[in-house]
C-alpha cells in the first residue's frame, strides 16, 4: 500500500461519513431543542391520559415506522425518539423491552422501506440496480414484516 493510496482511501472514508455525522449531529441539536421546549413533558402529559401501557409499544411502533419511512431516516430518530420514549414508558408504566423494541423496529422498517434511505442507496448501488425499482420491489416484503410485527405488538400489549 502506497502512502497516497493510503491518505486517499482516509480522506474518502471520512467524506463517506460526513453525511451520516452531519445527520447524528442535527438529531443532537433538534433533542437539544426539544429539551429546551419542554417536548418530553408536553408529550408524556398529552398521551398519559389517552394511551394505555398496553398499547404504548404498538403506537410508537407504527408512528415511528411511518416517521422513519418519510425521512428516511432511522439514527436520527432513535436519537430524537428515546429520550422521549423512555420517559414516557416509564411514566406510563409499560414494558420497557418492548416499547424500545417498537423503536428499533420503527427505524428498522423505515431504514429498509424508504426508497431513499441509506439502506436502499447502498443496496441499489452495490446490485447496479435503481433504487426506485429495489423498493418497488422490496415494498411488499417490508408491508408484510411492518403488519407482523403490529400484530406481535398488540398480542403483547
Amino acid at each position: 500500500l502506497t502512502f497516497d493510496a493510503l491518505t486517499d482511501g482516509i480522506f474518502e472514508g471520512f467524506q463517506s461519513m460526513v453525511f451520516a455525522l452531519a445527520i447524528l449531529t442535527m438529531s443532537y441539536v433538534l433533542k437539544r431543542v426539544g429539551d429546551e421546549m419542554g417536548l418530553t413533558p408536553f408529550v408524556i402529559e398529552g398521551v398519559s391520559g389517552v394511551l394505555s401501557k398496553g398499547m404504548l409499544p404498538l403506537v410508537i411502533f407504527l408512528v415511528l415506522a411511518f416517521i422513519s419511512y418519510t425521512t428516511a431516516s432511522s439514527w436520527g430518530v432513535y436519537a430524537v425518539a428515546i429520550p422521549i420514549v423512555v420517559p414516557l414508558a416509564q411514566e406510563l408504566d409499560a414494558n420497557m423491552w418492548a416499547t424500545l423494541a417498537a423503536v428499533i423496529s420503527a427505524g428498522a422498517f423505515g431504514s429498509h422501506a424508504s426508497f431513499y434511505s441509506d439502506v436502499t442507496v447502498l443496496t441499489a448501488t452495490s446490485t447496479e440496480c435503481n433504487n426506485m425499482e429495489l423498493s418497488f420491489a422490496a415494498l411488499p416484503y417490508n408491508l408484510i414484516a411492518l403488519g407482523f410485527s403490529a400484530l406481535l405488538f398488540l398480542a403483547f400489549a
